[in-house]
C-alpha cells in the first residue's frame, strides 16, 4: 500500500470508520476503476468526484454510501481523541471557522475516504 493510502487509512482508523469503508471498498474501488479507466480526468479530479459522490450519496442512493459521514460530530470527536492526528488537524479545523464545523468535517472525511480508495485502486 502506498504512503498516501496509509495516511488516509490512519485518518479513517482514527475517525473510527475504517471498517465501514472497508465493507464498501469493493463498490468504491469498482467506481474508481471505471472512472480512472476512462482517462478523461486527472488524479485530483477523480479524487474530487469520488469525495463528492460519497458526500452526496444519501439523497442520490436512497441512503448514504458511508453512513458515518452523516454524523460529522462523531467523526470530529474521534479524530480529536487521537493525539497525533488531532494535533495535526486542530489547526486546519480552526482555520476553517468560516465554514460550519459539521460541513467541514464531513467534507474532510469524504476526501480522506476518496484518497484512500483512489490510492488503493492504483496500487
Amino acid at each position: 500500500m502506498s504512503k498516501k493510502a496509509r495516511i488516509a487509512e490512519e485518518i479513517l482508523r482514527s475517525a473510527k470508520i475504517l471498517d465501514e469503508v472497508k465493507a464498501k471498498e469493493s463498490v468504491l474501488i469498482s467506481i474508481a476503476k471505471s472512472t480512472i479507466k476512462e482517462k478523461s480526468m486527472d488524479r485530483d479530479t477523480v479524487i474530487y468526484r469520488l469525495a463528492m459522490m460519497i458526500y452526496h450519496s444519501a439523497p442520490l442512493a436512497g441512503g448514504p454510501l458511508i453512513e458515518s459521514v452523516e454524523d460529522p460530530g462523531y467523526i470530529y470527536l474521534n479524530l480529536m481523541e487521537d493525539e497525533e492526528i488531532g494535533s495535526l488537524l486542530q489547526e486546519k479545523f480552526e482555520k476553517s471557522k468560516f465554514i460550519a464545523p459539521d460541513s467541514f468535517t464531513k467534507t474532510f472525511i469524504c476526501f480522506a475516504i476518496a484518497c484512500y480508495i483512489y490510492y488503493k485502486t492504483i496500487a
